[in-house]
C-alpha cells in the first residue's frame, strides 16, 4: 500500500494482490515476526530512480538487504 508522506496513517492507494513476494532462501529463511512468516519488508525511501532504471530495496528475513529492479520504461510513478 502507498500511505501519505504527511499522513502515515492516511493510504493513498493499496494493489489486491502482492507485487512481489518471498521465493528465495535469504528471503524465506530467518526470524519474520512472531506469526508474520514469509513478509518482504521495504526500506523507508526505498524505491529510487538511478542509471536509467528504478531500483527497489528491500529486506529478505531478517538478515539481507536485496534489490530487485526495473527498467524506466513503462512504469510511471
Amino acid at each position: 500500500c502507498l500511505y501519505n508522506a504527511e499522513k502515515p496513517g492516511e493510504m493513498k492507494a493499496c494493489l489486491p494482490e502482492p507485487f512481489l513476494l518471498p521465493e528465495k532462501p535469504w528471503e524465506l529463511e530467518g526470524y519474520t515476526g512472531e506469526g508474520v512468516p514469509f513478509i518482504v519488508l521495504f526500506m523507508d525511501n526505498g524505491l529510487v530512480r538511478f542509471a536509467g532504471e528504478w531500483r527497489l530495496y528491500y529486506g529478505g528475513a531478517d538478515h539481507v538487504i536485496c534489490l530487485a529492479t526495473a527498467p524506466l520504461e513503462g512504469v510511471n510513478i
